[in-house]
């Protein structure tokens, strides 16, 4: 654990997170809880003792009027808050997306591409819209491939518009996400309207 670590850590239980939860956890795992939490922080300041943790693991603050959603891959970590159900996903390019990508994927799916888009950021846009969406609605029991449904794509400068529906036993409702690439990154910031 470095420095930086040590004062973040310090910081987050001096303003009321309780870090018992990691306990136990692999130091890497436990870094990338405390540094999502740290931004938080930085971003809500006085704040971050009313972030929880639902039965299904989405955070949230108790008193609910802002929506949070965390999300790391790799070297990248990112926060989204707004009053609306939010969820936030970053992928890095990754052939295992490629090869499980029957299981969340329809051909319809993947037809609201333009011809300029290859398959392969075909596949990671639509695994990161996917999760960012399971993420905002944060109640589990979602099918990938069946409940999310993709009905638009449309570029707009350098974030690109990808519209579409939630749609399984419990719930039926419309989602909008946007979609950047930097570098071998992929980023979703979905909300269920």
């Amino acid at each position: 654990m470095t420095g930086e670590d040590i004062h973040q850590r310090h910081e987050l239980e001096r303003n009321g997170l309780d870090l018992k939860p990691i306990a136990g956890w692999h130091p890497k795992r436990q870094q990338e809880w405390l540094a999502g939490r740290y931004l938080a922080h930085k971003t809500l300041p006085n704040r971050i003792s009313d972030l929880l943790l639902s039965p299904s693991g989405k955070p949230y603050f108790k008193n609910g009027s802002m929506q949070f959603s965390i999300s790391h891959s790799g070297n990248l970590l990112g926060i989204a808050v707004s009053e609306s159900y939010i969820g936030l996903d970053i992928q890095k390019h990754s052939k295992s997306v490629n090869k499980v990508s029957h299981k969340f994927i329809t051909d319809e799916n993947l037809s609201v591409f333009p011809d300029g888009v290859n398959e392969s950021d075909r596949q990671h846009i639509l695994w990161c819209t996917k999760e960012a969406v399971f993420k905002a609605y944060g109640l589990g029991k979602v099918d990938f491939r069946k409940d999310i449904l993709i009905n638009s794509y449309q570029k707009q400068s350098d974030i690109s518009i990808i519209k579409g529906s939630l749609t399984n036993t419990e719930v039926e409702k419309p989602f909008i996400a946007h979609y950047n690439q930097i570098g071998h990154y992929y980023i979703v910031s979905a909300i269920i309207t």
